[in-house]
């Protein structure tokens, strides 16, 4: 493992703050004890500036990905019910496509929908405080950071794999669009 080390003293600090993170605490899934280590150390870190941190509590996914594989999955079953019984599959296969469809449009707009009802949740948490101006308040500047840590290392090995990545989603969507589509016009139309 590379030790990154500066002697700048601003820089030195900020890659202690990572170490903490990264090698000491290691990896913080979502709504897992290590995310809860990663906010204590936030708050501890607020409170040693002098700052008093809040903390909130929520329930949130297990996982930003699982959403997005269930509805892949239940549109792959879609494509396999749609030529069974004719209309009827027809129905349950446009049915269940604009159910994902929607779903993913909600999820991405960060939105109440149907995964966030029957997928597992657990306690999540936000620490944050507040600077007050020390002039005149002209605007408000927010910074945000993550306390936890997704396993994305595939998709963000290279350039390439994000590259490739979001060209497959680009396509997983268009797609999802294109059966939706197809199938609710194949309730009526039966050469479809």
């Amino acid at each position: 493992m590379i030790n990154p080390v500066s002697h700048h003293p601003q820089v030195s600090k900020w890659l202690e703050h990572i170490r903490a993170l990264s090698v000491d605490i290691g990896a913080r899934g979502p709504t897992l004890a290590g995310e809860r280590q990663g906010a204590t150390y936030a708050q501890a870190q607020f409170k040693r500036l002098g700052l008093a941190p809040a903390w909130e509590t929520f329930q949130s996914a297990r996982s930003i990905f699982l959403p997005h594989l269930i509805g892949s999955l239940v549109m792959l079953a879609a494509f396999v019910i749609h030529p069974l019984a004719g209309v009827v599959s027809a129905v349950v296969s446009a049915v269940l496509s604009i159910l994902v469809l929607v779903s993913e449009l909600q999820e991405l707009g960060f939105r109440d929908n149907l995964y966030r009802r029957i997928l597992p949740r657990g306690e999540s948490q936000n620490v944050f405080a507040v600077i007050p101006p020390a002039g005149e308040h002209r605007q408000d500047v927010v910074l945000v950071g993550h306390l936890d840590s997704q396993r994305t290392p595939f998709i963000f090995r290279s350039q390439r794999h994000v590259k490739l990545y979001d060209r497959f989603t680009t396509l997983a969507f268009i797609t999802f669009i294109a059966q939706c589509v197809l199938y609710s016009l194949s309730v009526f139309f039966a050469w479809l």
